[in-house]
């Protein structure tokens, strides 16, 4: 599953809540 594409698109309110479901590594917000 290659989620880079969508990375680009999420808003920061998507990434807080893939942080939450457990779905996305927080490292992944630094980059």
């Amino acid at each position: 599953m290659n989620n880079s594409a969508r990375h680009s698109i999420m808003s920061d309110s998507e990434r807080v809540k893939g942080l939450l479901d457990g779905s996305m590594d927080p490292a992944e917000l630094e980059g």
